[in-house]
């Protein structure tokens, strides 16, 4: 396996096997659970951007996207920044079908041979789709997934800022199993599997502009077929040992009060904080000594705090704004 020696992810291009576009991702292993909730925690950071840039046959998506991975022995951890330059349209808010507005849409394939011609539709054939669309009472937590026949279990979490959300995901891989109903641990991914099937669609509809759903997707632009019904024309993922590349780890602190409305106060030593909307847009930087931070500037919403101390990382934190 090729070692890789940054921080976490990097994007090859190499004549595999297995997919048909032969575009893989490496994907690091982190020491510490990333918190499902839509916000984006210190541990992404360190993991480039996958711009999910294509768009899906002639269909014309008005979004600008990227997805990022890590896993753990339980968990693959997939999380997606979209930002829509029309407007935020999900579902719930339509009255609609949830795969024809606003959502991301998380493939898997975990067979060995993944030029099969077959996709999620063909339920218990080992290929997975997590495509749980928004819910109007559910943004900001964690929402428990149930696996199915077509979907992995684990969990959700999305935020929206404006017209723009993160959304994140935790599949267990005990629920990923192969057309066989075999369950592979991360161990046996790695050194078993290899390579595994993965994609990712963005759906993109905009009230009072558009009429059906415009998809942006990273690899399978329908030139096969859309990963629903065949996943042959996805992009693959490997899993790097945890020796292979440094270990992710989320340094938590504490902040309060939280909710706040002028002044927070940080239980740490640092010599300066930035802080960033929930899309990892920095707003501010404070350079202080000082725990206490005012932030009667910024706007209402959800932020997330950067502590260092003479350019040393020392935690994150989130509050909200009132």
């Amino acid at each position: 396996m090729k070692k890789i020696y940054s921080l976490l992810i990097a994007l090859l291009v190499c004549g595999g096997m297995f997919a048909q576009t032969g575009v893989n991702v490496e994907v690091a292993f982190t020491t510490e659970p990333i918190e499902i909730d839509g916000f984006l925690d210190e541990a992404w950071d360190a993991v480039a951007e996958v711009a999910i840039e294509l768009p899906f046959r002639e269909e014309v998506p008005t979004v600008t996207s990227w997805w990022k991975a890590l896993y753990d022995e339980d968990y693959c951890y997939v999380v997606v920044n979209v930002i829509d330059e029309g407007n935020h349209w999900p579902s719930w808010e339509s009255g609609g079908n949830s795969w024809e507005y606003d959502k991301p849409e998380v493939y898997w394939d975990m067979n060995e041979v993944i030029a099969d011609a077959v996709g999620v539709s063909v339920a218990s054939s080992g290929h997975w789709q997590i495509a749980d669309g928004f819910v109007e009472a559910t943004y900001d937590t964690e929402i428990e997934v149930a696996a199915t026949t077509q979907k992995p279990g684990g969990k959700i979490g999305y935020s929206l800022s404006g017209e723009d959300y993160v959304y994140e995901h935790a599949m267990l891989w005990s629920t990923l199993l192969d057309k066989n109903g075999t369950a592979y641990t991360a161990a046996d991914v790695r050194n078993v599997l290899g390579d595994i099937g993965f994609d990712v669609t963005i759906i993109d509809q905009d009230e009072g502009i558009t009429t059906a759903r415009q998809r942006a997707v990273w690899q399978s632009d329908g030139t096969v077929d859309e990963c629903w019904n065949n996943m042959d024309g996805c992009g693959t993922i490997t899993l790097l040992e945890p020796s292979s590349s440094k270990e992710v780890k989320n340094i938590e602190m504490s902040v309060y009060p939280n909710p706040a409305s002028n002044h927070v106060t940080i239980n740490a030593q640092f010599t300066r904080v930035d802080v960033s909307n929930i899309l990892g847009q920095q707003v501010k930087s404070i350079a202080q000594n000082s725990r206490t931070l005012n932030i009667s500037d910024l706007s209402k919403g959800v932020y997330v705090l950067k502590a260092y101390n003479n350019d040393k990382y020392v935690g994150t934190a989130k509050f909200t704004k009132n």
